[in-house]
């Protein structure tokens, strides 16, 4: 079933460490920015934002794996991976 809802966010982040070696990293971050919806023909900005309460990264300078814990437009609890180039 497509309710026709669509939403998608836009934020700038600001991030803070807190303790970094070479393998590990731990941090703060603050994002805002804006929420789009599109509900059938209606569309609606509002403002967005999160809060990373603790965020953890390990690995590689090149890869790494990353958990963060926090609140807001993002999810609660998030996991992914890093490569920077």
């Amino acid at each position: 079933h497509n309710s026709g809802l669509h939403w998608a966010t836009l934020m700038a982040s600001a991030k803070a460490d807190w303790f970094r070696r070479e393998n590990v990293a731990m941090y703060s971050k603050l994002s805002a920015g804006i929420l789009g919806l599109v509900n059938l023909n209606e569309v609606s900005i509002s403002p967005a934002f999160h809060v990373t309460v603790y965020g953890i990264e390990f690995g590689s300078p090149q890869v790494r794996g990353l958990v963060e814990i926090g609140a807001g437009f993002s999810a609660t609890i998030s996991a992914g991976l890093r490569y920077r180039f």
